[in-house]
């Protein structure tokens, strides 16, 4: 038998104590009320670049929506991405979609406890798959996130990115060997939320934490740099004008002309005001798409900030009202399509504003919508973008 060491003495029992401390401390989350494979998987996807209180009540509008997963293998992707409204990075619902059909064709509409099984599905990968079989299934499987690799490198003190293959293997075999029998879902969970409530980035609240005695991090004063610190990308500054045209509608309702993302858009599907990249001039861009949407010179009705992923939208939002129909796509008169509406060529920011306004030269498909009903999250609603819903805010006072 191996001599025990300092360390491994210190380590005896920390699966123990950090499950003692969770069954104390657990953060009360909706996905935790109900802890099957299906809302765990659910939950995760929803998680991945969203933090926990933006998904939160989207969590519970989706599962009383769709409260399984023949539920949702049913839907059709519209409502789908309507009740997803407001989450944003709408492929996920999409794969979300195709994956829960392919489990009711292929395995009875039951999450398999097989991770080769559950790889095979759409946007569900190592990370997701060990979620789903240790927190959904309490089978042994590591799940290890951002905040649980934070807390197993500095236990372990592996000073290598948990994102390179080595570490991250290196701290899933530990996550393992701590592991308490049958405990799966409780220590993957209890691992997640020391890393977010204690053993945090910068300045972790050591003299809280149940495994302070077992960290090797902690022992030699390099809680600050394990993991070590990853470089964030730049941040891309986009600037667009958006067009909202509204009209009076039927009972006193205000209805506003939305066009649809075309298909392969970065967006494809989504409904959004008519948004295009700003010119030097402000206001000019506004103009030309007050051209295509029929409607009267346009006036400024403020501005908002949006974030996809690593570009920052600043969004010049104009109100104006409708003097003729929109311009039909392809249709052949005057000023159908507007060519010239593009940003200069060459900057990164240049190629951010046309792939992110979407913007082809031409609306494309228009309805005329009355936003305080469209972006209820019911099966009636209209999947909106998160700038639109902002602007509706900003120009109508609607809540979405």
């Amino acid at each position: 038998m191996p001599p025990v060491t300092a360390r491994g003495s210190a380590q005896r029992g920390a699966g123990e104590r950090l499950t003692a401390w969770y069954a104390r401390h657990a953060r009360d989350l909706p996905w935790r009320r109900r802890p099957d494979p299906y809302a765990t998987w659910v939950s995760e996807i929803m998680l991945q670049q969203t933090t926990v209180a933006a998904a939160g009540p989207c969590f519970e509008r989706f599962l009383s929506r769709f409260p399984d997963l023949r539920a949702l293998a049913g839907a059709a992707e519209a409502e789908v991405l309507a009740v997803w409204s407001g989450l944003g990075y709408y492929h996920r619902a999409r794969r979300l979609l195709r994956a829960a059909r392919l489990v009711l064709d292929r395995h009875g509409g039951e999450l398999p406890a097989e991770r080769a099984e559950l790889l095979a599905l759409p946007g569900i990968g190592a990370y997701t798959a060990g979620a789903i079989l240790s927190i959904g299934h309490n089978l042994p499987a590591a799940a290890v996130d951002g905040n649980a690799a934070r807390v197993m490198a500095r236990l372990g003190g592996i000073r290598g990115d948990p994102l390179r293959a080595a570490a991250r293997r290196a701290i899933e075999r530990r996550v393992l060997e701590l592991m308490p029998p049958g405990q799966a879902s409780c220590f993957n969970q209890a691992l997640m939320d020391l890393g977010a409530t204690v053993c945090l980035p910068r300045d972790p609240d050591c003299g809280r934490c149940p495994l302070r005695g077992a960290c090797e991090a902690r022992r030699k004063g390099l809680q600050s740099r394990i993991p070590p610190v990853r470089r964030r990308p730049a941040v891309v500054k986009v600037r667009l004008e958006a067009l909202a045209v509204v009209r009076p509608g039927r009972g006193g309702r205000k209805e506003t002309l939305l066009r649809r993302r075309p298909p392969g858009d970065i967006l494809a599907g989504m409904w959004e005001l008519p948004t295009a990249p700003a010119k030097e001039r402000a206001g000019e861009a506004a103009r030309m798409l007050a051209r295509l949407a029929g409607a009267r010179p346009p006036v400024r009705a403020g501005v908002l900030r949006h974030t996809i992923t690593r570009h920052l939208l600043s969004i010049e939002v104009y109100r104006a009202e409708p003097d003729r129909p929109p311009v039909r796509p392809g249709a052949p008169r005057a000023g159908g399509r507007l060519e010239g509406l593009e940003p200069a060529p060459g900057a990164e920011a240049a190629g951010a504003a046309r792939r992110l306004s979407g913007f082809t030269g031409a609306l494309g498909a228009t309805r005329w919508v009355c936003l305080r009903e469209a972006g209820g999250g019911n099966s009636a609603s209209l999947a909106l973008t998160g700038a639109t819903r902002k602007a509706a805010r900003l120009v109508l006072g609607v809540e979405g």
